[in-house]
């Protein structure tokens, strides 16, 4: 929760009544609660979480479910002295300044007459908001708040940070986002900002989290941020997310390096923080000596520039599933041309399966000379055909996301 030009929002009274100064009202704001909001963590508190109630809870901000419908604002405000009476609240200029535009918005009612009791008693009033866009995005919420009764006009500016998803936060093993991480919310709003439904919000967050310069791909070591624990069958995998939100550090981020492990478990994450479900499958060749990918361009590279494209050998690429059947969206590399062979230079987006990992196109061959589209050219042991051949390929095996790690 931020508040903007917080003037006399938790201010004192300071006008004076003649000859009486001792019984002047001292307002104070007990609460401020959005409702309905997502439980909020982040990598500053992690693993605990923030209060349900945003102030004096310190919350960065609020996620809010998108909807057309409306919101509500609570506010407990206290008259510490002994002197009853009665004051209006009103609050106006509601405005969302969000990544996709500028919104007004209406609270009903826009005032209220309250009345306080002496000796400390809170008064609890509740407004609606309507107007918020109904499509992921982020932004600032800002409003003014004044109290106005005979002993005093009091006012401030308040507001708060607001992300809006696409449905409730996954909770299970595609992203652990109970309760939801602030600082990933503001790279998946903003990448599926105007965005609705699963598979729009899918293609948006691989498309910017592959231009956006989050990772630089490193394909040679071990990965960055999945913490491996080998000792169990199957291998548990977290997430060290502290550690990687530290890497980047404070807006505007900086890069990390990342192998195709932490690139397609984070944009799982990611798309679990608004409410979308993404499986990580791990691709192997059923040939033992590896194989050759065709030529692409890892993320962290200009992927319109062909010269950023090139093969090498593997043994296993992980990526991310709809469902084992597909469709694939790869975040860590580029591919030159579709799987129609059509100008692309784009990560995949939506590529079915099993054409993702190799379409078929000779006698016709692309730029490299390969004569197959999709991430596989050959197999890696010699002789290879220039033109490439067939690669069999084992059913993509699921991923489990076992946890996040709080950091070492």
């Amino acid at each position: 929760m931020r508040l903007f030009l917080a003037v006399l929002a938790f201010g004192i009274a300071t006008t004076s009544a003649r000859g009486n100064e001792a019984l002047l009202p001292l307002y104070s704001v007990a609460y401020l609660d959005y409702v309905g909001t997502e439980p909020l963590t982040s990598a500053a508190v992690y693993p605990s979480q923030y209060d349900a109630i945003e102030v004096p809870g310190g919350a960065p901000g609020d996620a809010w479910v998108r909807s057309s419908g409306t919101r509500t604002l609570r506010i407990a405000l206290t008259n510490p002295t002994i002197v009853p009476h009665a004051a209006t609240l009103v609050l106006s200029d509601f405005q969302y300044a969000s990544a996709s535009g500028d919104f007004v918005l209406t609270v009903t009612p826009p005032s209220r007459t309250l009345d306080f009791p002496a000796l400390g008693q809170s008064n609890v009033v509740e407004f609606t908001i309507q107007g918020l866009p109904n499509f992921v995005t982020l932004g600032d919420l800002t409003y003014d708040l004044a109290r106005a009764s005979s002993h005093a006009v009091l006012g401030g500016d308040l507001g708060t940070r607001v992300w809006l998803t696409d449905s409730t936060r996954i909770s299970s093993s595609h992203g652990h986002q109970a309760p939801v991480w602030a600082n990933i919310l503001e790279d998946a709003c903003l990448w599926a900002t105007g965005r609705t439904g699963a598979a729009d919000c899918r293609w948006w967050c691989t498309f910017k989290l592959y231009h956006s310069l989050v990772f630089v791909y490193d394909p040679y070591h071990e990965p960055q941020y999945v913490a491996i624990d080998n000792s169990q069958d199957p291998p548990l995998r977290s997430y060290r997310l502290v550690k990687f939100f530290g890497d980047r550090g404070a807006p505007p981020y900086s890069w990390v390096n990342g192998d195709c492990q932490d690139v397609s478990t984070y944009l799982q994450i990611a798309l679990s923080s608004i409410g979308v479900t993404m499986e990580t499958r791990r691709l192997a060749p059923s040939w033992s000596l590896g194989c050759l990918k065709n030529n692409h361009c890892p993320i962290g590279s200009d992927s319109t520039m062909i010269e950023n494209y090139s093969p090498y050998s593997f043994n296993f690429h992980q990526t991310c599933f709809v469902s084992a059947t597909g469709p694939v969206y790869d975040a860590a590399i580029a591919q030159w041309r579709d799987l129609t062979s059509s100008s692309y230079q784009n990560p995949p987006m939506n590529w079915s399966w099993p054409g993702y990992w190799q379409v078929d196109h000779r006698p016709t061959l692309d730029e490299f000379g390969s004569g197959f589209w999709g991430l596989t050219r050959s197999r890696a042991a010699p002789p290879v055909p220039p033109e490439g051949e067939d690669v069999p390929v084992y059913d993509p095996e699921l991923v489990t996301l076992s946890g996040l790690v709080h950091d070492e």
